[in-house]
């Protein structure tokens, strides 16, 4: 037994030395060489049994001789060795400092690749089977944990490609490498393992800094889970990364196109620097990406689902996509899947895009208004050949896009698409308050590339909010090429129009634009807030040029139209210019316009307005509490210099209050380095209002501690107050203190001087802020009155104003003013009035016009202001009144009620013993109540007449009522009545009186029209129906007249138009649609006739017979009645006008001569608001019958008759309308001098009727004048031989001109006659002509004057040596009520000289309307026809029947035929009473 151990124990200690394992180790490596064929080397062995193995040096090559590995030191530790179960466990096997070379060979005919391990493993395993006989009995070895220190991997295939960045994957070299591998198990045909703190660095320098995960690995599949890979910049996180293949089909072998993958990403980090090893066309971005999702298939045919991929703090990306072509990453086809996708405009831009010329995408700036946008969408296609489909659902921008971009073969990118965002806020992307949502969609398309840059956009906005309106359809067309872009927008509403183009070139060193355009805008005031007035409209065009530069730039404007309108008027101008030049911060700026010339230059190109004011303001005034105290750039000042030219005309139209003289002058320089400033104005004539000051001048200036300003005027006029003279202002501010001195002095017929003082300091208390006035005592003088204002002070912080006895006084009378103003209720504000006279303010608030008199005292305190503004007041007028009346004592008085926490209000007016008016109540402000009661008793109306004698006279009756107001402040009721007792009053304009006897209840708010009667002188009623709501201001009125007077006045009481009017039919007015409808359907009746006087008669004056006055502007500006129309707004206007021959309209051209256009007709008219509110009319006027007498030079008079069955029809515009009217001058003359030097045989000597047409045609401004000569009675072969020699326009002309002015035909030119006695006959015809013409007119004018029933006519023609003396009497009549019309008129007419006998000729007419329409006529004639040729007259008589209808369309007629037969089936009852109505 001591032998055996003995023996152990010596074998044991041979084994410890190096001679022993030094034979071992080459024993073993001889072996492992000749079975592998190879060869391996230990340099030195460190063997402790049962503990470790040590080997240092190791060395193995492969087949090829070539290193495989070489490790400094391995160092293997054993767990257990089992001699029994032949068992060897390894627990851990560290290589340090070791290299492994891993090389592949690809075989050129397609075969399976071979590894050097795998090549030194088949042989090692031939040699194995050669040599050494199969046994079960071998060792079972297990190896627990590896770990690799510091060693060095290179991974290199036969097929060596080189790359130009990152890694290349047929020579990879990984240096620094360290990792543990621990729980390694190859039970079950699988291999499991642990691996931790795997680092290493590739040799193109990416590295990993450490790297984790648990291995699962069998003969099909390759399992890591839980694994982290870290590097510098990247941090990911896999929960599962899976790779499966098919064993011997050469997967690993063929990565990217066979090996099956997965990968499970949570909250992973990655840098794109670290991809750029893995693809070098992504060097560059250096952005990081954050995301979790799951990647599956093969590289070639990736995919990924459940994707959130964040890029910066708002930008994600949610969706899917799947590939075809990696690792190829520009050849690849993406499908790519997004939703709900957010992106921010700035963190877009940071992205690094390599392949892109700019590598950065640049977001229009208009789009980072918004913080992020999100939408959801598809890509399709390659990177450079892909199509976008997104929509977005950011708030504001709404809608979808479509992005196509693709790049040619020489590389340049093609890009097209089209866009419609439904909802777009766009102001919010501009900025502009004025801009509210709207919607907006277009196409477009590009080219990008390094030679040529391209971008065209075709877009229409088809709704936008602006301001309080919306416009539609406006078309935006864009276009860019290189450096040249061009934009061109325009927009048709019915309330704005405009055109704009914009020409712009970039260039390298200066750039250049053009622009010109059109804009319209009507009703401006219901777009936004009005800028000058009501009804506004701003029409302009306009031209421009820009050049620019680096740092200068040049701008000039130029309006060549531009015309503004308001309800006040029109204001235009064709002359306005406006130029600017930048020079760095130095800004020379021109308008040039016939209203001002202004320039304006210095160093302020870069600040606002408000910067240079505030400067200044903080310069004297630093403790003002809106003062913004901005440090400015060293340098900045402005000089400003204006003068003004024709000014008034915008003022008028503008600020009608406003007046300014041409020639003014303004002039300001201003320096903020040491705050100078220095000012001047100078004015001949300043008005405002009521106010006029002459001569005004202003001087201001300061150093930045004391500013000066001193205003003078040699004159300030007040209405008709009184005049002030040598008005001086000056004014002092030194560090938040302000003094002021006015002075004023003239000594005329009343005195009016004086001088006022007061001193004004902001005071600031921390961040309280606090204005203290101190009002000096003065005297002045007002007409002759002296006024004393006593010393008061006045301090205001916030809403707290605290007042100490400001006081006026003029003897015993005194106004008072004390006491407090704050948030506080119980603080009391106070007015003192003692003995003060109601005429003072007569002057001042009427101009003499209203005569108040009356002495007030009392006092009134108005406490809680801000909150319940209660007002208790005792206030006594005694005695006051207006003008002449006295309407008696007046007590104005309120009170607490402490009982009922009310504030109770009472007014009363006595007169005498009677109490007119009363109102009597109380206020509640815990409830916010009030009841209030008002008692009107016969209050007479003649005083109201008296107090508007512009518009009523006359007044009879008295108005008495009661009215409740009940509610709150906000939202009350007013309920009662107005009693009309026996009203009566004359418009003065009308001159007809209206009476009225009838009740107006009030309920709810509402005054009720229930059939409230207004009649007329004649006892005509018209009823009317309806409401006006007093508290929504609505209304709704009808008014019904039946044969109602509406017009009774006399040529000296208005100048424009005249006469009796009676109308028939009904009116309603309201505004319940929002804006005012008014709709009228009347006729006129019996009796009434309109007379409109013209200032000037239609006479010739410049040789021609008629002349026309068109007074539309040669420019084809509108009248100025159109004006007023189109300021119309949102009114709608339906007015149906029938006229008949119950109305005749006479226009008085000289009354003295007769000089008058009479006309009766009938037609039916219709008005109405057409586009952009102008009056539109249509309808057609017949005339019936109608006569006007022609003057000539002043000399000439001859009566005209129009003709029946003339028409003037409109179509739209009032002045644009059609005539077709024509009239006829009847005499009687002989035929002798057409007929000289012929041979027919007719009678030379008779006198025929002779009519001398006037044909108006076409254009109602603008007619075109026609004459013609007609003879009635002649037989057909004679009248075609007198029109026979009327060859020609021009000779009809002339044979006009003879009759109208002698009386006779003119000679013509081709028959000889004796020129002395046809010029002295000429002149005595012409004499004689006038002078009977003129006195039968006369004469026939004062026969008609005797009786309004009848018409009389006269005319005398006197003969010559050819003709005899004639006479002509004609009568016309209306019978039973007018419904029988009889007129006649007969010749008489000498004979021949030789023959003392006369010849008595004449015609008759009667006309009788059979249906009381006057649509069915009855007529009878008797007429005398001559015959010429024959020497003899017959007489012709005849009747008929006429039936006349007037319609618009055949369906409106036949719709009245139809309304014929269905009266027919009604009660007799019924059909009798609608003739009534009718």
């Amino acid at each position: 037994m001591i032998g055996l151990v003995f023996l152990a124990f010596a074998a044991y200690m041979a084994l410890m030395t190096p001679f022993v394992q030094t034979r071992l180790v080459d024993y073993f490596t001889r072996i492992l060489e000749e079975r592998t064929g190879t060869t391996i080397s230990i340099g030195r062995v460190e063997f402790r049994p049962i503990e470790s193995l040590i080997l240092n040096d190791v060395f193995v090559r492969d087949c090829r001789q070539d290193t495989l590995v070489f490790c400094e030191r391995l160092v293997m530790k054993v767990d257990s060795v089992s001699f029994v179960k032949r068992r060897f466990t390894i627990t851990e096997a560290a290589f340090e400092k070791a290299k492994f070379n891993l090389w592949i060979e690809r075989r050129q005919d397609g075969g399976e690749s071979l590894t050097n391990v795998e090549q030194l493993i088949n042989s090692f395993s031939s040699s194995k089977a050669d040599t050494v006989p199969q046994t079960s009995s071998g060792w079972n070895v297990n190896l627990t944990q590896v770990i690799l220190k510091d060693c060095r991997f290179r991974y290199i295939e036969s097929d060596y490609e080189p790359t130009d960045y990152g890694i290349n994957w047929t020579d990879v070299e990984c240096r620094n490498l360290n990792v543990r591998i621990s729980g390694i198990d190859f039970s079950n045909k699988q291999y499991r393992a642990k691996i931790d703190g795997l680092r290493f660095r590739e040799k193109s320098g990416f590295e990993v800094t450490n790297m984790g995960g648990e291995v699962v690995a069998s003969d099909d599949n390759l399992l890591i889970t839980n694994t982290f890979i870290q590097t510098k910049q990247s941090k990911v996180y896999l929960d599962t990364l899976e790779y499966n293949w098919v064993p011997e089909h050469d997967y690993w072998r063929n990565f990217t196109t066979r090996m099956q993958q997965r990968y499970v990403f949570t909250d992973s980090r990655v840098n794109f620097d670290d991809l750029a090893y893995f693809n070098g066309k992504l060097l560059g971005m250096h952005n990081t990406v954050f995301g979790s999702g799951v990647v599956f298939n093969t590289i070639n045919n990736l995919e990924g689902r459940d994707l959130e991929v964040y890029l910066g703090d708002k930008s994600v990306l949610h969706g899917s996509f799947a590939s075809h072509g990696l690792p190829a990453f520009f050849e690849t086809d993406f499908n790519i899947d997004f939703t709900d996708t957010k992106v921010s405009p700035p963190e877009l831009e940071a992205i690094y895009m390599p392949w892109l010329e700019s590598h950065y995408v640049k977001i229009p700036e208009i789009l980072h208004k918004y913080d992020v946008f999100t939408f959801d969408g598809n890509f399709q296609g390659k990177i450079e050949d892909f199509a976008i489909k997104a929509r977005t659902t950011t708030p504001g921008m709404v809608g979808s896009v479509l992005f196509n971009c693709v790049m040619d073969n020489i590389g340049d990118i093609r890009y097209d698409g089209w866009f419609g965002l439904g909802q777009v806020q766009f102001g919010f992307l501009t900025g502009q308050s004025f801009l509210g949502r709207g919607s907006f969609f277009g196409k477009f398309d590009g080219v990008l590339g390094d030679s040529i840059s391209r971008f065209n956009l075709s877009s229409d906005i088809r709704r936008l909010q602006l301001f309080d309106r919306e416009i539609r359809n406006l078309r935006l067309t864009l276009g860019t090429e290189d450096d040249h872009l061009y934009l061109l927008s325009s927009v048709k509403n019915d309330s704005l129009q405009a055109d704009i183009l914009l020409d712009y070139v970039m260039g390298d060193t200066l750039s250049l634009a053009k622009t010109e355009g059109y804009v319209n805008v009507r009703q401006w005031d219901e777009w936004a807030p009005s800028v000058f007035g009501e009804s506004e409209s701003v029409e302009f065009d306009f031209s421009g040029t820009l050049k620019q530069s680096e740092d200068n730039r040049w701008v000039e404007l130029l309006v060549p139209g531009l015309k503004y309108e308001n309800s006040r008027g029109t204001w235009s101008t064709d002359s306005l210019k406006f130029s600017t030049t930048i020079l760095g911060e130095y800004s020379f700026t021109q308008l040039q316009s016939d209203v001002a010339d202004v320039t304006m230059e210095g160093f302020f190109h870069s600040l606002e307005v408000t910067d240079l004011w505030n400067s200044f303001l903080v310069s004297y005034l630093p403790d003002y509490k809106y003062a913004v105290d901005k440090t400015l750039p060293e340098g900045t000042s402005l000089m400003l210099d204006v003068h003004l030219n024709d000014i008034n005309p915008f003022l008028k139209v503008a600020y009608p209050q406003l007046k300014l003289s041409r020639g003014g002058n303004l002039a300001c320089e201003y320096h903020y380095a040491d705050h100078q400033v220095e000012l001047s104005l100078v004015a001949d004539t300043i008005s405002y209002g009521d106010f006029k000051l002459r001569d005004s001048r202003m001087k201001l200036n300061g150093d930045g501690i004391n500013l000066h300003c001193t205003y003078t005027a040699d004159e300030l006029k007040y209405m008709n107050f009184g005049k002030l003279y040598n008005v001086r202002n000056v004014i002092e501010v030194n560090t938040n203190n302000v003094s002021e001195r006015l002075t004023w002095c003239n000594w005329e017929r009343e005195s009016y001087s004086g001088s006022f003082s007061a001193n004004l300091r902001l005071l600031k208390y921390g961040d309280r802020h606090l204005t203290q006035v101190f009002i000096h005592p003065s005297t002045f003088v007002m007409a002759d009155s002296t006024w004393h204002v006593a010393r008061s002070m006045i301090l205001k912080e916030d809403n707290d104003i605290f007042v100490n006895n400001f006081e006026i006084s003029r003897g015993e009378q005194r106004f008072r003013l004390w006491g407090r103003v704050t948030d506080n209720p119980r603080d009391v504000l106070s007015l003192e009035f003692h003995d003060f006279s109601l005429t003072e303010f007569n002057k001042i608030l009427f101009d003499n016009k209203l005569q108040l008199f009356g002495q007030v005292n009392g006092e009134v305190r108005i406490q809680d202001l801000y909150k319940d503004n209660l007002i208790y007041a005792n206030v006594n007028v005694n005695q006051w009144g207006v003008n002449r009346d006295t309407l008696g004592v007046l007590d104005l008085n309120s009170r607490w009620d402490a009982s009922n926490s009310a504030l109770e209000i009472s007014m009363v007016n006595r007169m005498k013993e009677r109490t007119p008016i009363g109102v009597f109540g109380y206020y509640k402000p815990s409830t916010d109540s009030l009841n209030v009661n008002l008692e009107l008793s016969r209050i007479e109306v003649n005083y109201l007449a008296g107090y508007f004698p512009d518009m009523l006279k006359g007044g009879e009756g008295a108005i008495s009522g009661n009215l409740v107001m009940k509610g709150t402040t906000q939202k009350a009721s007013i309920d009662g009545f107005l009693e009309m007792d026996s009203v009566s009053l004359t418009v003065v304009g009308l001159n007809t009186a209206f009476k009225v006897d009838d009740r107006l209840p009030v309920k709810n708010n509402r005054v009720v029209l229930d059939n409230f009667k207004i009649y007329d002188a004649k006892g005509h009623a018209s009823v009317c129906s309806g409401y006006y709501d007093l508290n929504s201001n609505l209304y709704d009125v009808s008014l019904k007249f039946n044969n109602f007077r509406v017009l009774n006045t006399k040529a000296n009481q208005n100048d424009t138009f005249y006469g009796q009017l009676y109308i028939t039919g009904q009116t309603r007015m309201n505004n319940l649609s929002g804006g005012g409808a008014l709709s009228v359907n009347l006729k006129p009746e019996a009796h009434s006739v309109l007379y409109i006087p013209l200032t000037s008669a239609l006479t010739e004056e410049d040789g021609s017979f008629l002349h026309f006055i068109n007074n539309r502007q040669p420019d084809g500006g509108r009248r100025p009645g159109e004006e007023r129309v189109s300021l119309v707004s949102n009114f709608d206007l339906n007015a149906n006008i029938e006229i008949n021959n119950n109305l005749e309209v006479q226009i008085i051209f000289d009354p003295t001569i007769g000089d008058i256009l009479k006309t009766v007709g009938s037609g039916n008219l219709r008005f109405g608001l057409g586009k952009d509110n102008e009056l539109d009319m249509f309808g057609e006027y017949k005339i019936e019958k109608g006569d006007y007498l022609f003057t000539l030079s002043n000399l000439i008079n001859k009566k005209f008759v129009l003709n029946p069955g003339g028409s003037i029809r409109w179509n739209g515009s009032p002045y644009d309308a059609t005539i077709d009217v024509s009239a006829i001058y009847n005499l009687r003359t002989s035929l002798s001098d057409l007929l000289a030097g012929t041979t027919t045989t007719v009678d030379k000597t008779t006198k025929v009727p002779v009519e001398c047409e006037l044909k108006l045609g076409e254009n109602l401004m603008n007619p075109n004048v026609q004459f013609g000569i007609n003879f009635p009675s002649l037989d057909v072969q004679m009248r075609s031989l007198m029109q026979s020699f009327f060859s020609s326009q021009d000779e009809i002309n002339k044979q006009m001109f003879s009759l109208l002015i002698l009386n006779k035909f003119y000679t013509p030119d081709y028959v000889e006659k004796d020129a002395e006695l046809e010029e002295r006959n000429t002149g005595y015809q012409m004499g004689v002509t006038t002078a009977s013409e003129l006195l039968s007119n006369q004469l026939s004018r004062w026969l008609s004057q005797i009786s309004n029933n009848f018409d009389i006519g006269f005319s005398y023609r006197p003969g010559d040596q050819v003709t005899t003396n004639e006479f002509e009497l004609a009568l016309s009549t209306q019978i039973w009520n007018n419904r029988v019309t009889i007129s006649a008129n007969g010749n008489m007419m000498e004979k021949a000289k030789t023959n003392s006998n006369t010849s008595i000729t004449g015609d008759f007419d009667v006309d009788v309307k059979l249906n009381r329409q006057g649509t069915l006529h009855l007529k009878a004639y008797s007429h005398t026809d001559e015959k010429i040729t024959y020497n003899a007259t017959e007489t012709v008589q005849g009747v008929g029947v006429s039936y006349q209808e007037t319609f618009d369309t055949f369906r409106e007629l036949f719709r009245k035929y139809l309304a014929i037969f269905k009266r027919k089936k009604r009660p007799s009852t019924s059909m009798q009473s609608s003739d009534n109505k009718q």
